[in-house]
């Protein structure tokens, strides 16, 4: 009434992270379990509950007394059975009223659809633009082993989170192309923040199936905020860092997948199930996207083993099976189809679940049961009586031993484990990817007109030659493109021998299309090295545009890094690296390739720009700039600002941020290290 109808000037309605803490009630919970679950729960509370601290989170999953076997798997059925109805509410008394809300006033609903408590696919199932995260973390391009990856339950060295994946499914199986994060979220390294560190987080977010980033976020200070202003989550995004002249250069990268990606739908044929069930019996359910507990703990290694290895995959629930159509070996959820179903470590299944699995293995379909088959149902109603039935129904699936079949985990190189997998029961990939490695993955979209697949190096030091045969019917009769969304540029591409041969750089991606369009640029590579390259070993001159507003000038016989001498270990700004070198009469030169830089660099060739590259590989084309004779380079490199904040000793948000506590940052690399080569 005050301010007139919503519609059309705002697009949605956002629900932010639903962190409700250990809130686990309703003032109809007693009566809304007995018809739900079919007895009262009321005296088991105090055995089925934890005793829970900050977010939920459980204290200590042993203070309570042992327990005999019976007693133990009374408690855990009726866990479950708290925890689905608890589940059940709130989906019913917040999710669905809000959205609801959200369609009467015309306007989409919009939330980040997890949290504890709900469930993980069909809590999106309700919402327009459902929503995951994309965070900051250390570790994030660096070589993690699979071991490290799965002691940390959000999982070291990955943007995206566990929920990422999760969410995205649900909105695939619900049609929709608008799927958000919020991203860059960063509450340890707010000073060390990267370009190069911003994309590799957000080509794995993208992977995961994110198709509109959204930036978390812009410090909004006063003006007579002292210096570096006012921070509170988000990364430092604002006028006052180093970086943000350049800032357009990441946004345009981003704002031209999602721009592609949303036009599309993303390709996948194999269903997971993870044993969600089975964790709320024992544990209960987790604050999702940082759970206390993933179960198993290399959950997340099966979803991105498949991408790696060339096929794809979605999430899927046992109320998204039951409600599934069987036909001729295929699983349908409305425009979904499924020929694979893996089953992570499942113990427990619903019998309609079973029933419809077995519906599934009859007509030609195919399940793979990692460790463990089913063995019983969930819930304490009749639960000896459900038991029996899901025996039954995985007994009829044994039946049919070369479509129901038993796999072991790997101890470690779950890529190479699914490979084998792979070959071993022709599971066919789209595109075959020779040497597939943990740092490279993939993901496919369709249109009507054209084949959509993104290629991602989530190593920032490791450059990867990309050797990939995609299925005949995909590039059958069309044109095979590079589109570069960096430049916004496309150029034509050829197979050799039915294969792309491509050089993936560090925090580098690649988007191939197939289309019918037939006009275009060739591709040209830029290599990393000539014939006849020639190293520039002369001395440097160095300027020090510092962040304070002062200017020094000095000189560098041998390029080093920043963080490694004693003048200059704490600089925060803008270096420019002067040099120049000779060019005989006729002598060609191409490029300038200035090796390993840490930070934004900007070159200028005999005062003329050359460029700006803001990660991996550093390259520049600079034929048509060079004169006979003398030639001078500048070199601009924009640094963090994380090294000169620590020693700000008496700016509290500064020490916070890098001096205290979790907060306390290592010395970061700056600078130009090259070396620095021309051919």
């Amino acid at each position: 009434k005050k301010i007139g109808p919503l519609a059309p000037n705002i697009r949605s309605f956002f629900v932010d992270s639903l962190e409700t803490e250990g809130a686990n009630w309703s003032e109809n919970m007693i009566e809304e379990f007995k018809v739900r679950r079919g007895y009262d729960i009321y005296p088991y509370l105090p055995f089925i509950l934890f005793k829970i601290g900050g977010m939920g989170n459980t204290y200590n999953y042993e203070y309570t007394a042992n327990y005999g076997t019976e007693f133990q798997e009374m408690i855990n059925r009726m866990r479950y059975d708290f925890e689905y109805t608890k589940n059940e509410l709130f989906r019913e008394n917040f999710i669905m009223n809000f959205s609801k809300w959200c369609k009467a006033n015309k306007i989409k609903s919009r939330a980040q659809a997890y949290g504890r408590g709900y469930f993980p696919v069909e809590g999106s199932f309700e919402i327009d633009i459902p929503e995951c995260e994309t965070w900051l973390k250390y570790g994030i391009g660096k070589d993690i082993s699979e071991a490290d990856f799965t002691k940390y339950p959000w999982h070291l060295g990955q943007g995206n989170t566990m929920i990422n994946k999760i969410v995205s499914s649900a909105a695939h199986l619900k049609d929709k192309k608008l799927i958000s994060s919020e991203e860059l979220t960063n509450t340890d390294m707010v000073f060390n923040g990267t370009f190069e560190i911003f994309k590799i987080a957000g080509d794995q977010s993208t992977i995961s199936g994110v198709t509109h980033p959204v930036f978390h976020g812009f410090n909004y200070s006063p003006k007579d905020a002292a210096f570096p202003g006012w921070i509170t989550y988000g990364g430092y995004l604002n006028e006052k860092n180093n970086f943000w002249p350049y800032f357009k250069h990441y946004t345009d990268y981003r704002a031209r997948l999602s721009a592609l990606l949303q036009q599309a739908t993303m390709f996948a044929d194999i269903a997971l199930l993870a044993p969600f069930p089975d964790m709320w019996s024992k544990v209960g359910s987790q604050n999702e996207p940082f759970p206390t507990v993933v179960s198993p703990s290399y959950q997340m290694l099966i979803w991105e083993s498949i991408h790696q290895n060339g096929n794809a995959c979605d999430y899927v629930s046992e109320n998204v099976i039951q409600d599934s159509e069987v036909r001729n070996g295929t699983l349908y959820y409305g425009n979904r189809k499924y020929n694979t179903l893996f089953l992570i470590e499942v113990e427990s299944l619903e019998p309609a679940t079973a029933k419809k699995m077995v519906d599934f293995i009859s007509g030609g379909g195919r399940i793979f049961c990692i460790e463990t088959y089913p063995t019983k149902s969930l819930g304490w109603k009749d639960f000896k009586k459900k038991d029996q039935e899901v025996v039954d129904l995985v007994v009829k699936m044994k039946k049919f031993p070369d479509r129901f079949i038993f796999l072991s985990k790997p101890e470690d190189n779950f890529i190479g484990w699914y490979q084998e997998i792979q070959v071993k029961y022709n599971l066919s990939p789209y595109v075959k990817i020779r040497a597939p490695k943990p740092f490279i993955s993939q993901v496919r979209y369709q249109t009507p007109e054209a084949e959509i697949f993104l290629f991602t190096n989530s190593s920032d030091s490791h450059t990867y030659f990309l050797e990939a045969i995609f299925l005949k019917q995909i590039g059958n009769r069309k044109q095979i493109w590079l589109w570069d969304a960096v430049t916004g540029n496309r150029f034509k591409l050829k197979l050799n021998d039915g294969k792309l041969n491509i050089d993936i750089g560090p925090a580098d991606s690649k988007i191939i299309i197939f289309d019918k369009e037939k006009d275009g640029k060739e591709w040209e590579p830029k290599p990393t090295s000539g014939a006849e390259s020639k190293a520039i070993n002369s001395r440097w001159d160095l300027t020090f545009e510092h962040t304070n507003g002062t200017v020094l000038n000095a000189t560098m016989d041998k390029l080093k890094d920043l963080k490694d001498t004693l003048d200059y270990v704490n600089f925060s700004g803008t270096v420019t690296y002067k040099n120049s070198f000779d060019l005989k009469s006729g002598q060609e030169i191409k490029y300038l390739n200035l090796g390993k830089v840490y930070g934004i660099s900007k070159v200028k060739i005999n005062g003329k720009e050359a460029g700006i590259e803001w990660y991996g590989t550093r390259i520049f084309p600079v034929a048509g700039l060079l004169n006979s004779g003398v030639n001078t380079i500048e070199i601009m490199v924009i640094t963090v600002m994380g090294n000169y904040m620590k020693t700000l000793k008496d700016n509290v948000v500064a020490q916070y941020w890098t001096n205290e506590k979790r907060k306390d940052q290592p010395l970061q690399s700056m600078g130009l290290v090259g070396p620095v080569t021309i051919y």
